[in-house]
């Protein structure tokens, strides 16, 4: 009887480790995306969980993670990590699941979902020695980025004027970061004057000019009219936006919220991208395009407001 009681008990103990064992729960959360830049991403996760043996992200096309195509491992432990994301196809509509494995077994975090780059066409450089990457959109071969040159194509320096008062008051060329601060510089590019923009020594890289209205007309007429363009445009990397699940940027045009200098005064970083097109409608106004995180619209502005610069291959 005793030995029945031991085996019995010995029994209890073993399928209690058993259970404790197998019972280990991982939590899982899959970063947002984003830096999507030609094949590549960013995401990553965030672990909770015992004796977590490997961790990492996983993606694919289809919303099955069993059927993910590419896949990364960051190791051990239970922590937030980053992953870069590699080998995508350009233009299409991802899944990508943060994971984590223990003896247990793998969990899945929920699906973060992201359009792809649009292919990269080919890449310019401008008189400071800028790059830039291009692509096609409507008939047009555009910029992807906002233009950052500081000087003119015969070497001339634009004036960079930080003061309000000067700004306003200039009717010769220039230009200026927002806030006055050169870090946004390299996140949006220059914002200059339409004094800058119909300059006869150019601002453009040679073989490029300022977008023009009928230009810019080409866009919305190939990416659908006024109304549906605005999402199609807007890089989808969340920081930047205001939380929209619109945005697939699938145009490859890559608009970032910079914002403007209207009367002197910086406004709406984070809102909107305001565009000049080097079409002038007076002798003090000219067109331009507001792409808000609604939606896209034309309007003119006076020579002397500071917006971004998008060129457009001749």
């Amino acid at each position: 009887m005793t030995l029945v009681k031991n085996f019995t008990l010995i029994l209890l103990l073993a399928l209690t480790y058993s259970c404790k064992k197998k019972n280990k729960p991982i939590y899982v959360k899959t970063i947002p995306v984003s830096f999507i830049q030609g094949a590549n991403a960013m995401s990553g996760g965030i672990i909770t969980g015992e004796d977590v043996t490997s961790k990492g992200v996983c993606w694919g096309l289809s919303p099955d993670p069993g059927l993910a195509t590419g896949k990364t491992n960051e190791g051990a432990g239970s922590d937030r990590f980053d992953s870069s994301i590699s080998g995508l196809q350009p233009n299409k509509f991802y899944y990508v699941w943060a994971y984590a494995e223990n003896e247990a077994g793998i969990v899945y975090g929920e699906a973060e979902t992201f359009t792809s780059a649009a292919p990269v066409l080919g890449q310019i450089t401008d008189y400071d020695g800028n790059q830039y990457h291009t692509v096609v959109i409507g008939s047009r071969e555009w910029m992807q980025e906002n233009l950052r040159v500081r000087h003119y194509n015969n070497g001339d320096l634009i004036i960079n004027l930080t003061n309000s008062t000067d700004w306003t008051n200039t009717f010769s060329g220039a230009y200026c970061y927002y806030d006055n601060n050169i870090t946004n510089q390299t996140i949006y590019g220059a914002l200059y004057n339409w004094y800058a923009v119909n300059d006869s020594r150019r601002i453009a890289p040679p073989g490029w000019h300022v977008a023009t209205q009928a230009d810019w007309e080409d866009m919305l007429i190939a990416l659908g009219g006024i109304n549906v363009a605005g999402p199609k445009m807007r890089i989808t990397t969340p920081q930047y936006w205001p939380a929209n699940s619109n945005n697939t940027n699938e145009s490859g045009f890559s608009a970032l919220p910079g914002g403007c200098r209207t009367s002197g005064n910086y406004i709406t970083l984070f809102s909107s991208a305001v565009f000049w097109s080097s079409t002038s409608s007076s002798s003090s106004v000219a067109m331009a395009y507001n792409l808000s995180a609604d939606y896209l619209y034309n309007a003119s502005a006076q020579w002397n407001d500071g917006k971004s610069v998008r060129c457009v291959k001749n």
